[in-house]
């Protein structure tokens, strides 16, 4: 069990762009700095580095971190340009999946638009991960890694954020 949940807030001292999580850990100063792909990605691009964590809040339970969470980041945080948040806060929560996650079947509106280039010349642009899934018939974990790793994967293709 660990000793402190924190919500937190990560800032790219480059771009200011901002990202709002909860940790569980038993050393405060962890180096923890957030585990969304892409804040992981702009981590790869920027370098750790060119990230700061200050500590927003402190609880002794995770359940009353994700509810924190769940108040800052609401769908109109997710929806500002300056964020690297991607779902609403506090569904790490809900432990909803499938069709019983409110999302199931639907482009959330802060999408992050991709870019698929094919070893073979192919150019592929889709508005979000389930549209890029469905044009090139890789899965959404397989798509999320070759972003993180800047890599064309076997099938011949590399992905990256527009």
């Amino acid at each position: 069990m660990k000793k402190y949940h924190i919500v937190y807030k990560t800032t790219n001292i480059v771009n200011n762009k901002i990202y709002i999580g909860v940790h569980s850990t038993n050393k405060l100063e962890d180096g923890y700095i957030g585990s969304g792909w892409i804040l992981k990605s702009a981590i790869k691009k920027y370098g750790k580095d060119k990230f700061h964590r200050d500590i927003l809040y402190l609880f002794h339970t995770r359940q009353a971190a994700l509810e924190m969470e769940k108040q800052i980041v609401d769908q109109q945080f997710v929806d500002r340009p300056d964020t690297y948040n991607v779902a609403l806060g506090g569904l790490a929560s809900a432990g909803a999946v499938g069709e019983a996650n409110h999302m199931y079947g639907k482009i959330a509106h802060n999408a992050k638009a991709l870019i698929a280039t094919h070893k073979d010349g192919r150019v592929v642009e889709a508005s979000s991960l389930r549209e890029l899934e469905g044009l090139i018939g890789i899965d959404r974990a397989n798509i999320r890694n070759l972003v993180k790793k800047g890599i064309r994967g076997k099938r011949g293709w590399k992905v990256k954020l527009l």
